[in-house]
């Protein structure tokens, strides 16, 4: 990154293949004092050039008709290769859209070059350079004001106008987690409040808490003026810890009546035992007695687990992030925390159960990974067939073989202060909902464990309708790191791939071959035959196709209309779930 910004020349990289524009271009800037300027003639040449000498530029100027770019090609490249440049980019046609386009993609200005100038030259150089400072000064403003929100004592919230929390300091996080409805509880605060000082009270689950709220209007990036709310407790330490005492109590309580629960269930299969022996024994008068006790012991054990909604709709996504929210808003260590989703997870059963599940492991997992510094935790939610899993993983230190055959036995605990009920009580949940959970544990690698429930009764999907050809994925990129990436995921959902340089190689390899793609996968910039070009050589020539080519491409929905009947489109970068929402799984890839 450059240093002395007002001291060093303002440095121009200049990528353009006329020589006369090159020309032109070179005699203003020499006439602008501290200013110079780099000129090659190729995309190709501009990455020798960086790759050779490691420069930064103020400015970069690209043409949006370059031979080795296709359209917006240069404006990815300029953005990647000089991330904090400004870019300014130049084309020869009155093509508004295509201008307006470049500057979504991040240029800071466009010069028609029939219209080209001196005057416009140094205009337009000077207003990205500018622009550029005052963005970077705003950027290193933002990252100064985080810092110093970060070290205060008090809990310290921006919010944007809908009520979401953009960043939380430490103490908020633990206000968050104490709260009863977590930032939703915020909500209210922003609509009553612009700024100023507010008294107010938030539910917690120790109970109604007063505070003090004082508000104030910031810059903040990706959501432009939001609020920062600070909040401070109007209750004493002493008051505060009688909250803290309450909720304890709770959960004394609540694991008072699990192990009550567990002792009834112990007794109640005692009960059974004692039925069959009573059945083989023909003693008509006993056997009445002690079924009448199996059913009370029954009606108590139902009431100790209280009487569960096991049939209403859950999906699982939405309960996963509501989880993965409330762990965030109360964590107190420096931990990656990844959710990944999959499609149709829905299940018969009760939420709050099933979310005391999530938590619980998703506390297990956060204290197996306790000190670590590259702290890594995974919920992930996958859909497979008539089961729906959930999978817990962190990268700890895992759990001794020793201990694996005991670790969901009631009050079974390796820890100081546990009470060996959490994973109990998740098994029980589980089993209760028709599932069964189990773990993998890897001394100094981590533990997964896996939740797996019936999926909700669906009718069920023809066989072809889930996947409508068995024949391979064929991937046609010109981009080797993008055919690897796109591939690996491919292969993941458990399809066969065939991944191909360019739109050539495709035709090619469909008029030799006599198999059938079960989907074609194309980016639409490519050098040669592009995507569009693909598109329109399989409407002429094998229309049966044109149903199951998928346009790859980071233009949005720019040009799309030159796509007449495409059925389906991928935003790059190609997101696995997206991915699957389109082309499905397949049978398994050894």
């Amino acid at each position: 990154m450059r240093t002395g910004w007002r001291d060093d020349p303002r440095r121009v990289l200049l990528i353009e293949d006329s020589p006369t524009d090159v020309l032109l271009f070179e005699r203003v800037v020499q006439d602008m004092q501290g200013w110079e300027v780099v000129a090659v003639n190729s995309l190709e040449g501009a990455r020798s050039y960086l790759e050779r000498h490691h420069e930064d530029f103020d400015v970069v100027v690209v043409d949006l008709s370059l031979p080795d770019a296709v359209a917006l090609d240069s404006v990815e490249f300029a953005s990647s290769a000089q991330p904090d440049a400004a870019c300014v980019v130049m084309t020869g046609d009155y093509d508004e859209a295509m201008a307006q386009e470049a500057l979504r993609h991040g240029a800071t200005d466009f010069l028609r070059k029939i219209e080209i100038s001196g005057q416009a030259i140094r205009r337009a150089l000077r207003y990205a350079y500018e622009r550029n400072v005052l963005r970077r000064m705003h950027r290193s403003a933002e990252m100064n004001l985080r810092q110093v929100l970060r070290s205060l004592p008090a809990s310290v919230f921006v919010l944007n106008d809908d009520g979401q929390v953009l960043f939380a300091n430490r103490p908020a996080k633990q206000l968050l987690g104490n709260m009863a409805k977590g930032p939703s509880a915020l909500t209210h605060l922003v609509e009553d409040l612009q700024t100023g000082v507010l008294l107010a009270s938030i539910e917690t689950h120790g109970g109604r808490l007063p505070i003090e709220v004082t508000a104030t209007q910031v810059d903040w990036s990706g959501a432009g003026r939001a609020r920062a709310l600070v909040v401070r407790s109007l209750v004493s330490e002493n008051e505060a810890e009688e909250l803290r005492r309450q909720l304890r109590r709770k959960e004394e309580q609540a694991q008072a009546g699990y192990r009550t629960m567990l002792g009834l269930h112990d007794f109640a299969g005692k009960v059974e035992g004692l039925l069959e022996l009573l059945r083989a024994s023909g003693n008509a008068p006993a056997l009445a007695q002690a079924e009448d006790m199996a059913q009370a012991f029954r009606d108590l054990r139902r009431e100790a687990k209280g009487v569960r909604a096991l049939h209403n709709p859950v999906e699982l996504n939405t309960l996963a992030e509501s989880c993965l929210n409330q762990l965030v808003q109360r964590l107190d260590q420096d931990v990656v925390i990844e959710l990944r989703r999959s499609d149709k997870t829905i299940v018969h059963g009760d939420a709050a159960a099933l979310e005391r599940v999530i938590l619980n492991l998703l506390d297990n997992a956060l204290e197996a990974v306790q000190g670590n510094p590259e702290a890594m935790v995974l919920l992930e939610v996958i859909g497979s067939g008539d089961r729906i899993g959930i999978l817990v993983g962190d990268n700890g230190p895992g759990i001794p073989a020793s201990q694996l055959p005991r670790i969901f036995e009631p009050h079974y605990t390796t820890k100081e202060e546990g009470t060996g009920l959490g994973l109990a009580s998740v098994k029980d949940i589980v089993s209760d909902h028709g599932g069964e959970v189990n773990l993998e544990s890897t001394l100094g690698e981590g533990t997964v464990f896996k939740v797996y429930l019936p999926r909700a009764n669906e009718a069920p999907v023809p066989q072809k309708e889930q996947r409508m050809h068995a024949g391979p994925c064929v991937l046609v990129d010109d981009q080797n790191l993008v055919r690897r990436a796109v591939s690996r995921s491919l292969r993941t959902l458990g399809h066969e791939v065939v991944a191909l340089e360019g739109g050539e190689a495709l035709v090619e390899w469909l008029e030799q071959t006599e198999v059938e793609p079960s989907y074609i996968l194309c980016d639409r910039r490519m050098p040669g035959m592009n995507g569009e070009s693909v598109f329109a050589w399989l409407k002429a020539h094998r229309p049966e196709l044109v149903s199951r080519f998928v346009l790859v491409s980071g233009d949005g929905e720019f040009g799309i209309d030159a796509f007449e009947g495409l059925v389906h489109r991928l935003d790059k970068p190609v997101d696995i779930y997206d991915l699957k929402a389109i082309v499905g799984a397949g049978e398994p890839v050894a």
